[in-house]
């Protein structure tokens, strides 16, 4: 044997061995599950290995795509939960290879891995009649040839997904543009169990009788198109009925087939690590496994089960959605970033939930709805939530009401009442607001980066920018596109204000003057923090693009803050 002979055998072995260390050769290719009653859920990462729970999940380091909206939240909550699950990478399917298993799990199919054999289409489809779950995940107009690929196993078994975008209008059935939906309207059926709301972040219709949950009538779906490579979109209009019919659409379907069941959801995103904690995603997800495996009668669903870390739970019917808004009054980036934090989970409720929630968060809008929906600026607490939130707190609980001085709405002003019933806000030449009393504060804006300290948080070196960072707006370093333009009537993000009430947990040293962003008080059992300025939080700041990696000095202070905060929050209860 030649030297140079044994050197390729060596760098082969070692090359394989490397591979092996990756997870490229995973012996979970090969896994059969014990023999024990509990729901085994198959991953397929063969046919697509995109955005999958072993590869891809959202953390502080992480701005790509990919992982942003990785399925790891709800594989660890399975996990934790006798769920286990487990994948096959590097071979099709096989009888052999779902022997043992519950429920087969296919995500967005993606044309850059092998195409379902017909051996593996007939093999899905009797898994399926023999007693087995299949949840697969679709996508708008065919992206990356998924439709095609499914349709094949789905069509037999009463589901098509269709080559279309399902379009619909906000705000109330769209958080943005007429893509990211909303939608309230579900059939009577163990997946919708608990579910009032579910969000799409650019999803597809089905074709069925079996759907489960429902886009508005005066929706539509726009058809692909196919010179389009980034994404096969189409034009985002109706404009041919009949090729693009209207709503109400299936924006997801559950069937009984056979002996089994199938389930399909037509958005991938809907369940990814940034979006899965928005509406009741999560619950529709844990749902959905539940009625797979046949579980759905269960004494505890997984959908109550906790989730992980210190649970914040921000309300979002009197603000209606703004923690997912992106426009400049919302809070979808920090809402995104909250969720990089791994000791917690931020999740946005469409009502009051205190179930399993450590803190409850208020965050404000300043956002005026017109015309027909001007109903939406009338929402408030009720009675009984109020109730709630009261006896949440003086038990134990935490509860963070977030505004900006300037503009003070009416369920904030509520909150203040019931929970603060002497809070103030000082301004001005010795003015003081008090809740209840009409319109809000009007305080001066100092222009600059100033200081910041607490006595309960870790802010050492971190600073604050107002209107003066404004100008700069178009430099590199600034995460853009942003126009200065667009900012001309915002408020500042610093006010001169103070409060007395309580005791001082966030201030800002704006030159000779403290200024107060946060005080926090014991209310019985429990610990209230009000922000009386919370600019810094906004998309107005953070900017609308979670994807962009905070570079400019305004970004990361205040996105440093707001992790402190989380970790705040999470040891205060520990």
């Amino acid at each position: 044997m030649t030297s140079l002979f044994r050197l390729s055998m060596l760098s082969t072995l070692f090359l394989i061995l490397l591979l092996a260390g990756c997870g490229w050769f995973s012996e979970d290719d090969n896994y059969t599950p014990p023999d024990d009653d509990r729901p085994w859920v198959l991953v397929d990462i063969y046919h697509t290995d995109i955005q999958n729970p072993e590869d891809h999940w959202l953390h502080r380091d992480q701005y790509a795509y990919q992982g942003t909206y990785g399925f790891r939240q709800v594989f660890e909550h399975l996990e934790r939960n006798d769920y286990p699950w487990s994948s096959f990478r590097t071979m099709p399917l096989s009888r052999e290879r779902l022997q043992g298993y519950s429920i087969l799990f296919i995500n967005l199919i993606h044309n850059r891995n092998p195409d379902f054999t017909p051996e593996e289409v007939d093999l899905i489809i009797e898994f399926v009649e023999n007693g087995g779950g299949l949840f697969v995940i679709a996508d708008h107009t065919n992206v990356y040839r998924h439709a095609e690929r499914i349709n094949p196993f789905l069509i037999p078994m009463g589901i098509e997904v269709m080559y279309h975008t399902a379009v619909d209008f906000p705000p109330l059935y769209s958080i943005s543009g007429r893509g990211w939906l909303i939608t309230h309207d579900f059939a009577d059926h163990p997946t919708t169990e608990g579910v009032e709301m579910i969000s799409f972040k650019t999803g597809g219709p089905l074709d069925t009788e079996y759907g489960v949950a429902f886009s508005s009538e005066r929706s539509f779906a726009d058809y692909w198109d196919p010179e389009m490579d980034a994404g096969y979109y189409g034009d985002w209009q109706q404009t041919d009925p009949e090729l693009e019919p209207s709503g109400p659409l299936n924006l997801a379907a559950a069937a009984e087939f056979g002996e089994g069941r199938v389930a399909v959801v037509g958005d991938q995103n809907i369940f990814g690590d940034g979006w899965l904690h928005v509406g009741h995603n999560f619950e529709f997800a844990m749902n959905i496994i539940e009625w797979l495996a046949g579980n759905e009668d269960t004494d505890t669903p997984l959908r109550l089960q906790p989730r992980a870390g210190h649970n914040i739970a921000m309300e979002a019917r009197t603000n209606y959605y703004q923690a997912a808004r992106t426009p400049n009054h919302g809070y979808y980036t920090a809402f995104i970033e909250a969720n990089r934090n791994a000791h917690a989970t931020t999740r946005i409720t469409p009502s009051l939930e205190t179930l399993n929630t450590d803190t409850l968060f208020f965050p404000s809008s300043d956002i005026t709805f017109t015309s027909e929906y001007s109903h939406l600026n009338e929402l408030e607490f009720e009675e009984d939530e109020l109730d709630e939130i009261e006896s949440f707190l003086r038990t134990g609980g935490q509860a963070v009401i977030s505004f900006e001085a300037n503009d003070i709405r009416h369920p904030t002003v509520q909150l203040l009442q019931r929970l603060a019933p002497d809070f103030e806000i000082h301004y001005g030449d010795d003015q003081v607001w008090v809740p209840g009393d009409e319109g809000s504060p009007d305080p001066d804006s100092p222009a600059g980066y100033f200081p910041i300290s607490s006595p309960h948080l870790d802010v050492e070196d971190l600073v604050l920018g107002s209107r003066s960072f404004f100008p700069n707006i178009g430099d590199p370093d600034s995460n853009g596109p942003f126009y200065p333009e667009d900012y001309e009537d915002l408020p500042g993000y610093l006010f001169e204000v103070t409060s007395p009430w309580g005791e001082p947990f966030l201030d800002a040293d704006i030159g000779g003057s403290t200024a107060t962003i946060a005080r926090r008080a014991v209310v019985g059992d429990g610990e209230l923090i009000i922000f009386v300025q919370d600019g810094f939080f906004r998309n107005r700041t953070l900017g609308s693009n979670e994807l962009l990696r905070p570079q400019a000095s305004f970004r990361v202070n205040a996105i440093e803050l707001l992790h402190h905060f989380i970790d705040y929050l999470s040891s205060a209860t520990e």
